[in-house]
Order: structure tokens, then sequence, then C-alpha cells
């Protein structure tokens, strides 16, 4: 097997976790700036930009979508191990 042979279930758990890791570094980028703005001028400070929220939606999308891979990967594991089938 060579290293670049991963599944297709592996890849996709990867790009998904890329977009969920996303959020958090938006959130780090954008906390000292916004902070900053606050504290100057007095106002909230807060994200009102549309990328923001869809940053946010499409991590959230990932993160559900994580774990019905991972739930789905149990599931046929416990399958393929042998237990019994509901009918």
């Amino acid at each position: 097997m060579a290293l670049t042979d991963v599944g297709v279930w592996a890849l996709v758990s990867c790009y998904l976790g890329l977009l969920v890791a996303g959020v958090t570094g938006y959130f780090i980028a954008s906390f000292g700036p916004g902070m900053g703005l606050a504290d100057t001028y007095g106002i909230t400070g807060g994200d009102s930009a549309f990328g923001g929220a869809a940053l946010g939606v499409v991590s959230l999308l990932a993160m559900l979508g994580l774990v019905s891979i991972f739930v789905g990967g149990a599931i046929r594991s416990r399958r393929k191990d042998g237990a019994p089938r509901a009918a």
C-alpha cells in the first residue's frame, strides 16, 4: 500500500476537518482587531460581514458531516465484526 493510497472517506474527513477548523482560525484572526476597534471607538467590534456567518454555517454542516461519517463507520465496523443485524 502506497503512502498516498488513502480511502475516500478518510480524504473526505480530512477536508471536512479543515472546514471545521476554519471557524476557529477566523475567530483567532479577527478577535484582536475587533477588540482593538471596540476599545478605540466604543463600538461592539463584532463581525457584521456575511462571510463570518457563512463560514459558521459551513463549519457547522461540516461538523455534522464528520459526525455522520464516524457514526456510519462505527456501524459498518460493528456489522463487519459479526454483530446481528436488526430485521
